[in-house]
């Protein structure tokens, strides 16, 4: 692991023009903010003319709206000879793509704004300060003079996303002046934030029944916790989850939000996928304990147990941590 402190900006971007191959990967379940940084990234490196190839977990098809090139399913990774991962606190977070990293003669590049990364590439820059990594991809396109419309309706959206349109804690004055200067652009701002923010499928109509039926408010810790089994999940085409939480999070004197998504890994083991949401407590700090991370009001983690166990590992956690 590289010592955990961020080159500067200008460093990378000459690690990123001494480089003609690019492959840009995020974290599994890639997020607004993920797919954002990822298609403004790759957008600018086509405009000094490098290769950038992308590539993608699945991802939900809304964010297509700021897509500006094709994604790849597959590389060869013998003609790649730069790595940059965005949005990316840990190597273990890229899922099947992990073992691009291995690679020992390919310099990798992280760029990121999670406070519990672990600098995992030759080359870190991680802002924690900032409301998401898009909000720091703004900062290297800019400093290379690359902007364009088409990258402005990617970073907006990468931020709207990140931020909840701009309520979420980690908005800054700085965020705010960012948008302003991306509106200056020509690209449909209303339109991306009603479809990323607004809109819902209606599949994402009925796994909200589900979470709203499994849901258990408890009152002593500020707590709102649901679930979702894997049966429910299979009931709907669209399985993607991201937006569930905040309906909980926004439920009256709920300090703490939890969203138990249970899953089947690879090799047909069982495992939950825990989301933290939070207005002032510190769930990073929870989401370390079970060997997870993230922000301070936003937090995730993988753990191998039941629904049950998960349930009552959390309560468990918060428990302790309001020393109730």
């Amino acid at each position: 692991m590289a010592e955990e402190k961020s080159n500067d900006i200008s460093e990378i971007i000459d690690v990123i023009k001494n480089h003609e191959n690019i492959l840009i990967l995020t974290h599994v379940k890639p997020d607004g903010d993920a797919v954002g940084s990822v298609f403004a990234l790759a957008s600018a490196l086509k405009k000094i003319d490098k290769n950038a190839s992308i590539l993608f977990d699945e991802y939900n098809k809304k964010f297509n709206l700021i897509a500006t090139q094709k994604f790849d399913s597959y590389v060869n990774k013998d003609k790649i000879d730069l790595i940059i991962v965005l949005d990316c606190g840990a190597k273990n977070r890229l899922g099947k793509h992990e073992y691009l990293l291995d690679e020992k003669n390919k310099v990798k590049v992280n760029i990121d704004h999670h406070i519990s990364n672990d600098y995992f590439c030759n080359y870190n820059y991680v802002d924690a300060e900032a409301s998401s990594t898009s909000e720091i991809i703004y900062e290297f396109i800019k400093k290379m003079d690359l902007l364009d419309d088409k990258i402005a309706a990617a970073i907006y959206a990468g931020i709207i996303s990140d931020t909840g349109g701009f309520c979420h804690s980690c908005t800054s004055c700085k965020t705010h002046l960012i948008a302003s200067e991306l509106l200056k652009f020509k690209f449909d701002f209303s339109n991306i934030y009603n479809k990323l923010m607004l809109e819902k499928s209606l599949d994402e109509v009925y796994l909200l029944d589900y979470v709203i039926k499994n849901l258990e408010i408890i009152k002593n810790l500020g707590l709102a916790i649901s679930y979702l089994k894997i049966e429910e999940l299979d009931k709907v085409n669209n399985k993607f989850t991201g937006g569930l939480i905040s309906f909980i999070k926004n439920i009256c004197d709920v300090e703490i939000a939890v969203m138990i998504i249970e899953n089947i890994d690879e090799n047909g083991e069982g495992f939950c996928k825990i989301s933290f949401r939070s207005r002032e407590t510190d769930v990073n700090e929870i989401a370390k304990k079970i060997g997870g991370g993230g922000h301070k009001n936003a937090a995730g983690a993988n753990i191998k147990a039941s629904i049950k166990n998960a349930k009552e590992k959390i309560i468990s956690l918060i428990s302790e941590k309001k020393n109730v």
